[in-house]
């Protein structure tokens, strides 16, 4: 029962990060604009993080869409690496300014810090 219950999370958690990954994709442009929220000035440095970001979210979908054990610590290691990022964000006055986790609508508040914690 609870290896089933891992799975179906791992299979949740897998549909999150390839449905973020392809939003971002999406709406290239603005999820790139949207990463100088946190403090990713340049515009070389912009494009090489959200491919980054990107290629994380979907390798990591595809290792959890295999029941890989790793690839659910690190999905875990990377939605607590979001939330301190939109955590700090806040903390820096930022509250309201694109995020880019789920397309470029998607904005920093209090809410995504804990849905972030939420699906760590």
């Amino acid at each position: 029962m609870a290896r089933m219950l891992g799975d179906v999370l791992g299979w949740g958690l897998a549909a999150l990060l390839l449905g973020g990954a392809g939003l971002k994709l999406a709406s290239a442009r603005r999820s790139h604009a949207a990463l100088e929220t946190f403090g990713l000035r340049g515009e070389r440095l912009r494009w090489v993080a959200l491919s980054a970001l990107i290629a994380a979210e979907m390798g990591l979908a595809a290792g959890l869409a295999l029941g890989s054990d790793l690839a659910a610590y690190l999905g875990a290691g990377l939605m607590l690496f979001f939330a301190a990022e939109l955590w700090t964000a806040l903390a820096r006055g930022r509250r309201g300014a694109p995020c880019a986790c789920f397309g470029a609508r998607s904005r920093v508040s209090p809410l995504a810090v804990v849905r972030n914690v939420v699906l760590a």
